[in-house]
Protein backbone atom coordinates (compact mmCIF):
# COMPACT_ATOMS: atom_id res chain seq x y z
CA UNK A 1 0.00 0.00 0.00
CA UNK A 2 1.35 3.44 -0.88
CA UNK A 3 2.67 5.28 2.17
CA UNK A 4 1.55 8.73 1.00
CA UNK A 5 -2.02 7.48 0.67
CA UNK A 6 -2.06 6.17 4.24
CA UNK A 7 -0.63 9.43 5.61
CA UNK A 8 -3.25 11.46 3.75
CA UNK A 9 -6.00 9.18 5.05
CA UNK A 10 -4.77 9.63 8.63
CA UNK A 11 -5.06 13.42 8.26
CA UNK A 12 -8.55 13.25 6.78
CA UNK A 13 -9.94 10.64 9.16
CA UNK A 14 -8.63 12.59 12.14
CA UNK A 15 -11.27 15.23 11.33
CA UNK A 16 -14.18 12.79 11.43
CA UNK A 17 -17.12 13.20 13.75
CA UNK A 18 -16.50 11.31 16.99
CA UNK A 19 -18.91 10.44 19.76
CA UNK A 20 -16.40 8.29 21.64
CA UNK A 21 -17.02 7.99 25.39
CA UNK A 22 -14.40 5.50 26.57
CA UNK A 23 -10.82 6.37 27.49
CA UNK A 24 -7.79 4.13 27.68
CA UNK A 25 -6.01 3.57 30.99
CA UNK A 26 -3.17 6.08 31.65
CA UNK A 27 -0.62 3.26 31.32
CA UNK A 28 -1.65 2.64 27.70
CA UNK A 29 -2.22 6.19 26.43
CA UNK A 30 1.46 6.99 25.89
CA UNK A 31 1.89 3.90 23.66
CA UNK A 32 -0.93 4.51 21.18
CA UNK A 33 1.28 6.38 18.67
CA UNK A 34 3.08 3.11 17.98
CA UNK A 35 -0.07 1.10 17.32
CA UNK A 36 -1.01 0.16 13.80
CA UNK A 37 -3.63 2.15 11.94
CA UNK A 38 -6.04 -0.80 11.81
CA UNK A 39 -5.76 -1.43 15.57
CA UNK A 40 -6.53 2.22 16.25
CA UNK A 41 -9.61 2.05 14.05
CA UNK A 42 -10.90 -1.01 15.89
CA UNK A 43 -10.59 0.88 19.18
CA UNK A 44 -12.52 3.78 17.67
CA UNK A 45 -15.25 1.41 16.53
CA UNK A 46 -15.45 0.27 20.17
CA UNK A 47 -15.95 3.86 21.35
CA UNK A 48 -12.38 4.88 22.23
CA UNK A 49 -11.22 8.26 20.97
CA UNK A 50 -7.92 7.62 19.19
CA UNK A 51 -7.45 10.76 17.09
CA UNK A 52 -5.38 9.36 14.24
CA UNK A 53 -7.98 6.89 13.02
CA UNK A 54 -11.51 8.14 13.70
CA UNK A 55 -14.33 6.16 12.10
CA UNK A 56 -17.70 7.03 10.57
CA UNK A 57 -20.40 7.81 13.10
CA UNK A 58 -23.23 5.27 12.81
CA UNK A 59 -26.38 5.72 14.87
CA UNK A 60 -27.43 2.42 16.46
CA UNK A 61 -30.96 3.43 17.50
CA UNK A 62 -32.29 4.55 14.11
CA UNK A 63 -34.32 2.88 11.39
CA UNK A 64 -31.81 4.18 8.85
CA UNK A 65 -28.90 1.96 7.78
CA UNK A 66 -25.75 3.62 6.54
CA UNK A 67 -25.03 2.39 3.02
CA UNK A 68 -21.81 4.28 2.25
CA UNK A 69 -19.83 7.49 2.63
CA UNK A 70 -17.84 9.39 0.04
CA UNK A 71 -15.27 12.12 0.65
CA UNK A 72 -14.27 14.70 -1.94
CA UNK A 73 -11.27 17.02 -1.65
CA UNK A 74 -11.25 20.67 -2.74
CA UNK A 75 -7.90 21.81 -1.36
CA UNK A 76 -5.86 23.74 -3.93
CA UNK A 77 -8.53 23.62 -6.66
CA UNK A 78 -9.27 26.87 -8.41
CA UNK A 79 -12.65 26.27 -10.04
CA UNK A 80 -15.51 26.94 -7.56
CA UNK A 81 -17.39 23.69 -8.09
CA UNK A 82 -14.46 21.35 -8.73
CA UNK A 83 -13.59 18.48 -6.42
CA UNK A 84 -11.53 15.31 -6.48
CA UNK A 85 -12.73 11.94 -5.11
CA UNK A 86 -10.56 10.85 -2.19
CA UNK A 87 -12.03 8.05 -0.05
CA UNK A 88 -15.21 6.06 0.50
CA UNK A 89 -16.61 3.41 2.83
CA UNK A 90 -19.32 0.82 2.10
CA UNK A 91 -21.39 -1.28 4.51
CA UNK A 92 -22.88 -4.78 4.32
CA UNK A 93 -25.32 -6.00 6.98
CA UNK A 94 -25.00 -9.76 7.40
CA UNK A 95 -27.40 -9.92 10.35
CA UNK A 96 -28.91 -7.72 13.04
CA UNK A 97 -25.65 -7.80 14.98
CA UNK A 98 -22.99 -8.17 12.27
CA UNK A 99 -21.86 -5.74 9.58
CA UNK A 100 -18.83 -5.34 7.33
CA UNK A 101 -17.19 -1.98 6.62
CA UNK A 102 -14.93 -1.79 3.55
CA UNK A 103 -12.72 1.26 2.95
CA UNK A 104 -11.32 2.50 -0.36
CA UNK A 105 -8.94 5.20 -1.61
CA UNK A 106 -9.26 6.81 -5.03
CA UNK A 107 -6.10 6.21 -7.04
CA UNK A 108 -5.23 5.85 -10.71
CA UNK A 109 -8.74 6.81 -11.80
CA UNK A 110 -10.40 4.12 -9.69
CA UNK A 111 -11.35 3.03 -6.19
CA UNK A 112 -8.59 0.93 -4.64
CA UNK A 113 -9.50 -1.29 -1.62
CA UNK A 114 -7.68 -0.42 1.60
CA UNK A 115 -9.14 -2.68 4.32
CA UNK A 116 -12.34 -4.22 5.60
CA UNK A 117 -13.56 -4.84 9.13
CA UNK A 118 -16.23 -7.24 10.37
CA UNK A 119 -18.02 -5.74 13.38
CA UNK A 120 -20.12 -7.79 15.82
CA UNK A 121 -22.39 -6.15 18.42
CA UNK A 122 -24.37 -7.56 21.33
CA UNK A 123 -28.09 -6.98 21.97
CA UNK A 124 -27.28 -3.57 23.53
CA UNK A 125 -25.44 -2.46 20.36
CA UNK A 126 -22.06 -2.65 22.11
CA UNK A 127 -19.12 -3.81 20.01
CA UNK A 128 -17.91 -7.16 21.34
CA UNK A 129 -15.70 -8.30 18.47
CA UNK A 130 -13.98 -6.82 15.41
CA UNK A 131 -11.82 -8.50 12.78
CA UNK A 132 -9.81 -6.41 10.29
CA UNK A 133 -8.29 -7.55 7.02
CA UNK A 134 -5.82 -5.47 4.98
CA UNK A 135 -5.99 -5.50 1.18
CA UNK A 136 -2.90 -6.86 -0.58
CA UNK A 137 -2.63 -5.29 -4.06
CA UNK A 138 -0.18 -8.02 -5.18
CA UNK A 139 -2.48 -10.98 -4.52
CA UNK A 140 -5.62 -8.81 -4.84
CA UNK A 141 -6.98 -10.39 -1.67
CA UNK A 142 -7.88 -9.34 1.86
CA UNK A 143 -5.42 -10.82 4.36
CA UNK A 144 -5.81 -11.16 8.16
CA UNK A 145 -4.45 -8.13 10.02
CA UNK A 146 -5.80 -7.65 13.56
CA UNK A 147 -8.73 -8.45 15.83
CA UNK A 148 -10.18 -7.26 19.13
CA UNK A 149 -12.45 -9.04 21.62
CA UNK A 150 -14.31 -6.95 24.20
CA UNK A 151 -16.22 -8.02 27.30
CA UNK A 152 -18.50 -5.22 28.62
CA UNK A 153 -19.12 -4.78 32.34
CA UNK A 154 -22.71 -5.67 33.16
CA UNK A 155 -25.16 -3.38 31.36
CA UNK A 156 -22.72 -0.45 31.15
CA UNK A 157 -22.17 1.21 27.78
CA UNK A 158 -18.70 2.45 28.80
CA UNK A 159 -17.14 0.11 31.39
CA UNK A 160 -15.34 -3.09 30.36
CA UNK A 161 -14.38 -6.21 32.26
CA UNK A 162 -11.61 -6.96 29.78
CA UNK A 163 -10.38 -6.63 26.21
CA UNK A 164 -7.85 -8.51 24.09
CA UNK A 165 -6.07 -7.43 20.90
CA UNK A 166 -4.30 -9.81 18.54
CA UNK A 167 -2.28 -9.12 15.39
CA UNK A 168 -1.69 -11.58 12.60
CA UNK A 169 1.88 -12.88 12.42
CA UNK A 170 2.57 -14.16 8.92
CA UNK A 171 5.84 -15.77 10.06
CA UNK A 172 4.14 -18.15 12.54
CA UNK A 173 1.58 -18.05 10.90
CA UNK A 174 -1.07 -17.27 13.48
CA UNK A 175 -2.50 -14.74 15.90
CA UNK A 176 -0.17 -13.02 18.37
CA UNK A 177 -1.52 -11.37 21.53
CA UNK A 178 -0.34 -7.74 21.67
CA UNK A 179 -2.61 -6.27 24.35
CA UNK A 180 -4.72 -7.60 27.21
CA UNK A 181 -6.53 -5.46 29.79
CA UNK A 182 -8.44 -6.80 32.78
CA UNK A 183 -10.42 -4.54 35.10
CA UNK A 184 -11.62 -5.12 38.64
CA UNK A 185 -14.44 -3.21 40.28
CA UNK A 186 -15.30 -2.28 43.86
CA UNK A 187 -19.07 -2.41 44.00
CA UNK A 188 -21.17 -2.42 40.88
CA UNK A 189 -19.58 0.24 38.69
CA UNK A 190 -16.59 1.75 40.52
CA UNK A 191 -13.43 0.89 38.56
CA UNK A 192 -10.78 -0.08 41.11
CA UNK A 193 -7.80 -1.50 39.23
CA UNK A 194 -6.72 -2.14 35.63
CA UNK A 195 -4.00 -4.62 34.71
CA UNK A 196 -2.64 -4.32 31.17
CA UNK A 197 -0.10 -6.50 29.34
CA UNK A 198 1.29 -4.78 26.26
CA UNK A 199 3.70 -5.91 23.56
CA UNK A 200 6.51 -3.31 23.42
CA UNK A 201 9.10 -4.09 20.73
CA UNK A 202 8.43 -7.81 21.01
CA UNK A 203 8.43 -7.98 24.82
CA UNK A 204 5.28 -8.17 26.94
CA UNK A 205 5.23 -5.43 29.59
CA UNK A 206 2.68 -5.36 32.40
CA UNK A 207 1.24 -2.23 34.01
CA UNK A 208 -1.26 -1.68 36.80
CA UNK A 209 -3.45 1.43 37.13
CA UNK A 210 -4.99 1.97 40.59
CA UNK A 211 -8.00 4.30 40.88
CA UNK A 212 -8.80 6.43 43.97
CA UNK A 213 -12.05 8.29 44.68
CA UNK A 214 -12.89 11.43 46.67
CA UNK A 215 -15.82 12.08 49.02
CA UNK A 216 -18.04 12.91 46.01
CA UNK A 217 -17.31 9.48 44.50
CA UNK A 218 -15.30 11.07 41.65
CA UNK A 219 -12.11 9.39 40.46
CA UNK A 220 -9.59 12.09 41.46
CA UNK A 221 -6.36 10.05 41.19
CA UNK A 222 -4.92 7.25 39.06
CA UNK A 223 -1.52 5.83 40.01
CA UNK A 224 0.36 3.81 37.39
CA UNK A 225 2.82 1.03 38.25
CA UNK A 226 5.17 -1.06 36.12
CA UNK A 227 5.24 -4.73 37.13
CA UNK A 228 8.77 -6.12 37.39
CA UNK A 229 8.72 -9.74 38.47
CA UNK A 230 6.74 -9.82 41.72
CA UNK A 231 7.32 -6.12 42.45
CA UNK A 232 5.44 -3.02 41.32
CA UNK A 233 7.28 0.23 40.62
CA UNK A 234 5.44 3.57 40.60
CA UNK A 235 6.00 5.30 37.25
CA UNK A 236 3.31 7.99 37.07
CA UNK A 237 0.08 9.51 38.28
CA UNK A 238 -2.92 11.31 36.80
CA UNK A 239 -4.75 13.94 38.87
CA UNK A 240 -8.36 14.78 38.02
CA UNK A 241 -10.62 17.65 39.12
CA UNK A 242 -14.41 17.84 38.81
CA UNK A 243 -17.32 20.28 38.96
CA UNK A 244 -20.75 18.72 39.44
CA UNK A 245 -19.19 15.30 38.65
CA UNK A 246 -17.90 16.59 35.29
CA UNK A 247 -14.20 16.27 34.60
CA UNK A 248 -12.76 19.81 34.19
CA UNK A 249 -9.02 19.15 34.54
CA UNK A 250 -6.74 16.17 34.06
CA UNK A 251 -2.98 16.39 34.68
CA UNK A 252 -0.52 13.63 33.88
CA UNK A 253 2.84 13.24 35.66
CA UNK A 254 5.76 10.85 35.18
CA UNK A 255 7.65 9.60 38.23
CA UNK A 256 11.42 8.94 38.02
CA UNK A 257 11.83 7.47 41.49
CA UNK A 258 12.56 10.81 43.11
CA UNK A 259 10.08 13.38 41.86
CA UNK A 260 7.02 13.87 39.66
CA UNK A 261 7.56 15.53 36.26
CA UNK A 262 4.59 17.23 34.58
CA UNK A 263 3.81 15.95 31.08
CA UNK A 264 0.31 16.82 29.83
CA UNK A 265 -2.77 18.64 31.03
CA UNK A 266 -6.33 18.89 29.69
CA UNK A 267 -8.99 21.43 30.71
CA UNK A 268 -12.67 21.23 29.74
CA UNK A 269 -15.71 23.50 29.92
CA UNK A 270 -19.31 22.35 29.43
CA UNK A 271 -22.62 23.59 28.09
CA UNK A 272 -25.64 23.91 30.38
CA UNK A 273 -26.89 20.55 29.04
CA UNK A 274 -23.64 18.78 29.90
CA UNK A 275 -21.78 18.58 26.57
CA UNK A 276 -18.16 19.69 26.21
CA UNK A 277 -17.99 23.17 24.68
CA UNK A 278 -14.23 23.77 25.01
CA UNK A 279 -11.29 21.39 25.35
CA UNK A 280 -7.76 22.73 25.89
CA UNK A 281 -4.66 20.54 25.75
CA UNK A 282 -1.37 21.68 27.32
CA UNK A 283 2.17 20.32 27.14
CA UNK A 284 4.83 20.92 29.79
CA UNK A 285 7.71 23.03 28.45
CA UNK A 286 10.96 22.44 30.35
CA UNK A 287 12.60 25.46 28.76
CA UNK A 288 10.14 27.97 30.22
CA UNK A 289 9.24 25.79 33.21
CA UNK A 290 5.52 26.15 32.54
CA UNK A 291 2.60 24.81 30.54
CA UNK A 292 2.35 25.54 26.81
CA UNK A 293 -1.11 25.58 25.24
CA UNK A 294 -0.98 23.18 22.26
CA UNK A 295 -4.55 22.50 21.02
CA UNK A 296 -7.91 24.19 21.58
CA UNK A 297 -11.22 22.68 20.47
CA UNK A 298 -14.47 24.69 20.57
CA UNK A 299 -17.76 22.83 20.06
CA UNK A 300 -21.17 24.20 19.05
CA UNK A 301 -24.51 22.35 19.19
CA UNK A 302 -27.91 22.74 17.54
CA UNK A 303 -31.28 22.93 19.33
CA UNK A 304 -31.39 19.10 19.45
CA UNK A 305 -28.07 19.09 21.32
CA UNK A 306 -26.28 17.57 18.34
CA UNK A 307 -22.76 18.65 17.46
CA UNK A 308 -23.07 21.29 14.74
CA UNK A 309 -19.44 22.41 14.43
CA UNK A 310 -16.00 21.75 15.86
CA UNK A 311 -13.44 24.54 15.68
CA UNK A 312 -9.78 23.60 16.25
CA UNK A 313 -6.68 25.73 16.84
CA UNK A 314 -3.23 24.09 16.80
CA UNK A 315 -0.53 26.24 18.42
CA UNK A 316 2.96 25.19 17.33
CA UNK A 317 6.07 25.61 19.53
CA UNK A 318 7.44 28.17 17.04
CA UNK A 319 4.36 30.39 17.52
CA UNK A 320 2.69 29.42 14.23
CA UNK A 321 -1.03 28.57 14.42
CA UNK A 322 -3.16 26.30 12.26
CA UNK A 323 -6.96 26.40 12.34
CA UNK A 324 -9.73 24.29 10.93
CA UNK A 325 -13.46 23.98 11.41
CA UNK A 326 -15.79 21.06 10.70
CA UNK A 327 -19.50 21.72 10.15
CA UNK A 328 -21.99 18.85 10.59
CA UNK A 329 -25.39 18.46 8.94
CA UNK A 330 -27.91 15.71 9.76
CA UNK A 331 -30.53 13.72 7.89
CA UNK A 332 -32.49 13.00 11.06
CA UNK A 333 -31.74 12.26 14.71
CA UNK A 334 -28.02 11.45 15.07
CA UNK A 335 -27.66 10.35 11.44
CA UNK A 336 -25.15 12.56 9.69
CA UNK A 337 -25.75 13.84 6.17
CA UNK A 338 -22.55 15.76 5.59
CA UNK A 339 -19.26 16.83 7.17
CA UNK A 340 -17.61 19.95 5.75
CA UNK A 341 -13.97 20.70 6.57
CA UNK A 342 -12.57 24.21 6.12
CA UNK A 343 -9.02 25.35 6.87
CA UNK A 344 -7.83 28.87 7.61
CA UNK A 345 -5.55 30.40 4.96
CA UNK A 346 -3.26 33.11 6.40
CA UNK A 347 -2.46 34.47 2.95
CA UNK A 348 -6.10 34.85 1.94
CA UNK A 349 -7.30 35.83 5.45
CA UNK A 350 -10.24 33.54 4.86
CA UNK A 351 -11.51 30.00 5.29
CA UNK A 352 -10.76 27.62 2.40
CA UNK A 353 -12.92 24.58 1.67
CA UNK A 354 -10.78 21.48 2.13
CA UNK A 355 -13.14 18.50 1.88
CA UNK A 356 -16.72 17.24 2.20
CA UNK A 357 -17.87 13.85 3.34
CA UNK A 358 -21.36 12.73 2.28
CA UNK A 359 -23.37 10.03 4.09
CA UNK A 360 -25.78 7.83 2.11
CA UNK A 361 -28.45 5.62 3.66
CA UNK A 362 -30.35 2.60 2.37
CA UNK A 363 -33.75 3.61 1.03
CA UNK A 364 -33.08 7.33 1.43
CA UNK A 365 -32.34 9.60 -1.54
CA UNK A 366 -29.72 12.19 -0.56
CA UNK A 367 -30.81 15.79 -1.00
CA UNK A 368 -27.45 16.78 -2.44
CA UNK A 369 -25.78 13.80 -4.15
CA UNK A 370 -22.88 15.90 -5.45
CA UNK A 371 -20.51 18.17 -3.49
CA UNK A 372 -21.48 21.84 -3.47
CA UNK A 373 -19.25 24.91 -2.89
CA UNK A 374 -19.66 27.27 0.06
CA UNK A 375 -22.49 29.68 -0.78
CA UNK A 376 -22.72 33.44 -0.25
CA UNK A 377 -24.46 34.63 2.93
CA UNK A 378 -26.48 37.86 2.42
CA UNK A 379 -25.98 40.27 5.37
CA UNK A 380 -27.62 43.67 5.88
CA UNK A 381 -26.96 46.40 6.71
CA UNK A 382 -23.33 46.05 5.79
CA UNK A 383 -21.40 48.01 7.08
CA UNK A 384 -23.24 48.06 10.41
CA UNK A 385 -22.88 49.83 13.73
CA UNK A 386 -23.53 46.54 15.53
CA UNK A 387 -26.87 44.96 14.55
CA UNK A 388 -27.30 43.01 11.30
CA UNK A 389 -29.80 40.62 9.72
CA UNK A 390 -28.74 37.39 8.04
CA UNK A 391 -30.85 36.00 5.22
CA UNK A 392 -31.61 32.60 6.77
CA UNK A 393 -34.25 30.29 5.37
CA UNK A 394 -34.23 28.02 8.42
CA UNK A 395 -32.48 27.46 11.73
CA UNK A 396 -28.69 27.62 11.40
CA UNK A 397 -25.55 27.54 13.49
CA UNK A 398 -23.96 30.97 13.06
CA UNK A 399 -20.32 31.67 13.88
CA UNK A 400 -18.35 34.92 13.79
CA UNK A 401 -14.56 34.98 13.21
CA UNK A 402 -12.01 37.77 13.10
CA UNK A 403 -9.62 38.05 10.15
CA UNK A 404 -7.00 35.95 11.91
CA UNK A 405 -9.50 33.07 11.99
CA UNK A 406 -10.24 33.32 15.72
CA UNK A 407 -13.75 32.18 16.71
CA UNK A 408 -15.56 35.03 18.51
CA UNK A 409 -19.22 33.96 18.60
CA UNK A 410 -21.14 30.73 18.04
CA UNK A 411 -24.90 30.31 18.44
CA UNK A 412 -27.99 28.79 16.87
CA UNK A 413 -30.16 31.44 15.14
CA UNK A 414 -33.68 31.38 13.74
CA UNK A 415 -34.85 33.11 10.51
CA UNK A 416 -35.46 36.79 11.23
CA UNK A 417 -33.28 36.81 14.36
CA UNK A 418 -30.71 39.63 14.51
CA UNK A 419 -26.94 39.23 14.81
CA UNK A 420 -25.49 41.40 17.57
CA UNK A 421 -21.90 42.62 17.06
CA UNK A 422 -22.11 45.61 19.41
CA UNK A 423 -19.55 44.14 21.82
CA UNK A 424 -16.94 43.68 19.09
CA UNK A 425 -14.41 46.40 18.13
CA UNK A 426 -14.46 48.17 14.79
CA UNK A 427 -13.24 45.92 11.99
CA UNK A 428 -14.07 43.31 9.38
CA UNK A 429 -15.43 39.90 10.39
CA UNK A 430 -16.24 36.60 8.69
CA UNK A 431 -19.72 35.16 9.37
CA UNK A 432 -20.66 31.55 8.58
CA UNK A 433 -24.06 29.84 8.77
CA UNK A 434 -24.53 26.06 8.65
CA UNK A 435 -27.94 24.46 8.10
CA UNK A 436 -29.29 21.51 6.05
CA UNK A 437 -29.27 23.55 2.83
CA UNK A 438 -25.48 23.86 3.07
CA UNK A 439 -22.71 26.07 4.40
CA UNK A 440 -22.94 29.84 3.83
CA UNK A 441 -20.26 32.48 4.37
CA UNK A 442 -20.00 36.26 4.16
CA UNK A 443 -17.98 39.21 5.47
CA UNK A 444 -19.34 42.12 7.50
CA UNK A 445 -17.79 45.46 8.44
CA UNK A 446 -18.42 46.75 11.96
CA UNK A 447 -18.17 50.59 12.16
Amino acid sequence: MKTYCLQALFVLLATSHSFAQKTLTPALQSYTDGWSYNVKRMFNHAGFDLKAAAVNQISTDSHLQLDSTKTAQYNGLTAPGDSLPFSRSTYEYLSADTKIETNFLYDNDGWQPLNRTTLIQDEQFRLVSAFTEAYDPVTRAFLPDSKIDIFPHGDSQDLLDSLFVHQWDAQMPGWRLVLATRNTFAGQDRLWESTSSLDVLGTMNTFVDVYSYDANDDNHLVETFAVEGTAERLIGRTDRKYADHRLIEETEYAYDGFDYQARRRTNRAYTLFGMVRKNMEFEWNNTIGNWRLAIVHDYAYDNQQRLSSKYATYLKPDGYEERDVIAYAYVEDENLRQETLLRWDDDLFDWVLNSKKHYYYKGLVPTRPTPQPVQALPISPNPTTGIARLQLEEEATVQVFDLSGQLLQSRVMQPGELLDLTQLPTGTYLVTAQHPAGLFSGKIVKL
